[in-house]
């Protein structure tokens, strides 16, 4: 009992000294406030991220709760190696009250992310005449990463993210596991999509690079113009009403569907299909013919590679009708 009472003692002291020594830290940088006024004044950064509490710095109306929950991260599904610090942890406790908030300048932001694959809610995606990417209504947090904005939400957020209507970025990447997204005019020489159970409606895309996944769900858009195109669909359905593919285009269906209404003629794309479920490009159903893989050389620049599984996909030409 006499050694477990030293041990004991020993602790305590050791303990009495670490808090002395935090207490004489805090009090020599001036406590929390000093961090909050940092994290003010976008002068926080880890590894080069910069972190921001925009009570100051954007102008308007956030909040902080009293108690910090250290585990917000792995609330969010984030891996971090390094330890969760108060600062952080300040940064991620922040909530927006229906404003709109400028959160990057158009020239600074070359790469735009939004990042909710495991979440639902409705998400609003539209053009502002500002120079600032601007975000409203809703729970998030978001990081700049050098020329990368990337946005988090969380579940059931719901809300409008503003883009400035001239800016044309390197990459968007856009993935939502549930939930409803609405996107007006995007334009980026590389676009990813990927949409989980959920459905999306778009107006236009514009880029070099597009890449759509769609699992279960639903995707419509009105227009796309892009050299490349790469559409993977599970059980979902995708349907587009003005497609411009200058280059090669790439389709993997399972069981779901796919609808696209092309510019141009069927001749101005060379084919290799495979199929077992119901396939048509421009007038031809390809169910008549027995064998299921079949190559056309119209000795053309665009070369479209279409695998169909037991669902359907159907290719239209507006020169043909």
């Amino acid at each position: 009992m006499a050694f477990l009472g030293k041990i004991g003692l020993i602790l305590s002291a050791g303990m009495l000294l670490a808090g002395g020594i935090l207490l004489g830290i805090g009090a020599a940088n001036g406590g929390i406030d000093q961090v909050r006024v940092m994290a003010e004044n976008g002068e926080l950064s880890i590894g080069g991220t910069r972190f921001f509490y925009p009570h100051r710095h954007h102008s308007a109306n956030w909040a902080v709760t009293e108690e910090i929950d250290t585990t917000v991260l792995s609330d969010w599904g984030w891996e971090k190696e390094a330890e969760y610090t108060y600062a952080e942890a300040l940064q991620d406790e922040i909530w927006l009250e229906n404003e709109v908030i400028e959160i990057a300048k158009k020239d600074e932001i070359e790469e735009l992310i939004i990042n909710g694959e495991t979440v639902g809610g409705e998400i609003i995606i539209c053009p502002s005449s500002d120079n600032y990417f601007q975000i409203t209504q809703g729970d998030f947090l978001y990081e700049i990463n050098g020329i990368s904005l990337e946005i988090f939400l969380n579940e059931d957020w719901s809300g409008n993210i503003y883009i400035p209507e001239s800016w044309v970025g390197q990459r968007i990447d856009i993935s939502v596991g549930n939930g409803y997204i609405y996107t007006d005019k995007l334009q980026a020489d590389e676009v990813d999509i990927e949409i989980g159970a959920g459905y999306m409606q778009g107006t236009s895309i514009y880029t070099s690079d597009l890449d759509l996944e769609v699992g279960a769900g639903a995707l419509e858009l009105d227009k796309i113009s892009a050299e490349d195109a790469d559409i993977d669909i599970g059980v979902g359905r995708t349907y587009i009403m003005d497609a411009e593919i200058t280059g090669d285009l790439d389709v993997d269906c399972g069981i779901g569907e796919l609808t696209m209404y092309l510019e141009g003629k069927e001749a101005d794309h060379n084919y290799d299909v495979s199929f077992a479920g119901n396939l048509n490009i421009g007038n031809y159903n390809y169910n008549e013919f027995r064998n299921k893989h079949r190559k056309i050389d119209n000795d053309a620049y665009s070369n479209f590679h279409i695998e169909c599984g037991l669902g359907s996909v159907s290719l239209y030409f507006n020169e043909e009708y």
